[in-house]
């Protein structure tokens, strides 16, 4: 049986940015028979060096205005109404306008994430066992999470970092979803002890 690592990106190998898995992606390759990055850079025509078995496809996650007014349906959601749950039992935080747009916007983006990730295992070639692993804790682990909820047979994981940690760094002193993100994936892995 074949093992295909799917890594999401931001930029990466595209632009300059996602410096740390130029080094990780020499070994992900190494322990990987494929791997399938899918970056969210539709820009750059600057492409670092990949080794052989690395293939890049480049997707749109970009939010428009009627993707925003779509976005008012996860109003609706179980989801959603479990994490204002969250954040006023667990979190112990008022909710705010600001909180709520920002649910709404990342859940839409996750769902699309979700679809994504469902589509890839449902149409991939048989005999392959497949890891989906997003190198952010952001709307894109979202996905994974949602995604590994619905198939729990499913190997998703997210790497954390700072930014992606801690309510502070956030202009709303919020990150959204994090409890359930947490709950749901096989694992996060922290670049930090702190983390």
């Amino acid at each position: 049986m074949k093992n295909q690592l799917v890594l999401f990106t931001t930029d990466f190998p595209f632009g300059t940015g996602e410096t740390f898995l130029e080094t990780e992606i020499i070994y992900l390759s190494k322990e990987f028979q494929e791997v399938r990055i899918i970056t969210q850079n539709t820009t750059s025509k600057i492409c670092r060096d990949l080794p052989k078995n690395c293939f890049v496809e480049r997707i749109n996650i970009e939010v428009s205005k009627l993707d925003k007014i779509k976005s008012l349906f996860g109003l609706f959601s179980t989801l959603f109404w479990n994490e204002i749950k969250v954040i006023k039992t667990i979190y112990g935080k008022s909710i705010t306008k600001e909180m709520i747009s920002t649910m709404l916007i990342s859940l839409y983006r996750g769902k699309k994430i979700k679809t994504i990730v469902l589509g890839l295992r449902n149409s991939n070639i048989q005999n392959t066992k497949h890891f989906f692993y997003s190198y952010w804790c952001d709307d894109v682990a979202l996905g994974l999470a949602l995604a590994q909820d619905e198939k729990n047979t499913l190997n998703c994981f997210s790497r954390i970092h700072g930014w992606d940690v801690y309510f502070e760094a956030s202009s709303i002193d919020y990150l959204p979803f994090r409890h359930y993100i947490s709950e749901k994936l096989k694992a996060i892995y922290s670049i930090s002890e702190k983390g």
